[in-house]
């Protein structure tokens, strides 16, 4: 993914859509579909959408589109633009995500359930609807108590939220979807298919062997369609460069900014919102964090009343955990950075703050973020989460899927 560095060191905001991020198919658009990556489906969330004419009215009781997943049924749900979206992972890379134990903070997948899970709409009398072709189900809630258990029943999500808020979940991968279609004939039956709108977005995990092929396919009358995706690395087609030309001498007058771009589909996790990630670039000291900030600069907080929230204050979520153990499950495991400020001595970088964090300290070597030094949410001591020494370094998504 094309993405804008946060320190002294910056992207153009905006990357074009290629005729490689336009899809082949005429009805069945697949996120990870992309010839400049190869196709490859790293350990992202990928988004498959249905958008067909002859399916797409809102008042109207309409059949599921057929789709599938390496011949796995991927349950696909309507939303309020007229389309179908479904939502599916590999089961192993989510399983390890979810392994950070923090709520809200790090990749965070919710609740990872078994296929036996019940998300109906509460007091329908539809049918429940059938997961039992995947292998596990992620579903947007709170992991504390008291949902120490996947729900089982029609009627405990409403109990879960009575407890800790509508708005508890800590469930970061899917965090801009579409509303469901609830103008269809019959109120209970919520996205065509009855799916109670607190369980909305729900990812579809499957298990995904690396170096295998992911056959998505829309079984529809007249032809099918189908999108080749392969769960692999994308080490060959990832890149860091800057703006101007590498190895020249003075190629950077004095006080000249340095724009940096990191080409990396591994680190796209979420297909429907913007995705951050910050770096400790001390050289001995390599770490990676997801969304320490959002999009527009802002802390990421979490909290089992509010669920995760921004803020312009300093309040750095002390939480937030390194995931460089995890980059081998997430298939980036060369998504690290470092940065060798002159080895002679004298620093040639310094740090600016701007839109895209909150950074202090006059030099590249004493830089920190904003509140890492002080105590942070969540009851967390003084820390050095991107404190002094860390050399902190942030990159924001020019858009959603820009790859």
């Amino acid at each position: 993914m094309a993405m804008v560095a946060g320190v002294a060191l910056c992207v153009p905001s905006t990357v074009p859509a290629t005729d490689a991020q336009v899809g082949r198919n005429a009805n069945l658009f697949v996120s990870a579909e992309d010839a400049t990556f190869g196709n490859a489906m790293t350990g992202q969330v990928v988004e498959v959408v249905v958008r067909d004419n002859q399916i797409d009215d809102l008042d109207e009781a309409l059949g599921e589109p057929d789709v599938y997943i390496n011949g796995a049924d991927l349950r696909m749900v309507q939303a309020n633009d007229g389309n179908w979206y479904g939502y599916f992972a590999s089961k192993g890379m989510a399983e390890a995500a979810e392994l950070n134990g923090v709520d809200g903070a790090g990749i965070d997948f919710g609740v990872i359930c078994p296929i036996s899970t019940e998300i109906t709409a509460d007091g329908s009398d539809v049918t429940d609807v059938d997961l039992s072709e995947a292998d596990a189900v992620a579903l947007p809630l709170n992991p504390g108590t008291p949902s120490t258990a996947c729900p089982t029943a029609k009627f405990a999500l409403n109990a879960e939220r009575a407890a800790t808020g509508t708005g508890a979940t800590g469930f970061n991968v899917v965090r801009e979807p579409k509303d469901l279609n609830t103008n269809n004939p019959s109120n209970n039956n919520p996205g065509q298919l009855g799916v109670h709108p607190h369980y909305w977005p729900f990812v579809q995990l499957y298990d995904i062997e690396e170096d295998n092929t992911v056959k998505v396919e829309y079984r529809k009358g007249g032809g099918n369609q189908a999108v080749d995706l392969t769960y692999e690395t994308a080490d060959d087609y990832d890149s860091i460069t800057v703006d101007r030309a590498e190895n020249v001498a003075a190629a950077y007058p004095r006080s000249a900014q340095v724009h940096v771009t990191i080409t990396d589909t591994s680190l796209d996790i979420d297909p429907t919102d913007v995705d951050t990630w910050a770096w400790s670039t001390d050289p001995d000291n390599k770490k990676i964090y997801y969304r320490v900030f959002d999009d527009s600069g802002r802390f990421v907080t979490y909290d089992s009343t509010n669920g995760i929230t921004a803020t312009a204050t300093t309040q750095l979520n002390q939480s937030n955990p390194d995931l460089s153990d995890k980059l081998a499950s997430l298939l980036c495991a060369e998504c690290l950075v470092a940065i060798t400020n002159n080895p002679t001595g004298n620093g040639i970088l310094t740090v600016a703050d701007n839109n895209d964090n909150q950074i202090q300290g006059a030099s590249l070597e004493t830089a920190y973020m904003t509140g890492a030094t002080t105590a942070g949410v969540n009851g967390a001591t003084a820390t050095t989460l991107l404190g002094p020494g860390t050399q902190p370094f942030t990159v924001v998504e020019t858009g959603p899927q820009t790859g």
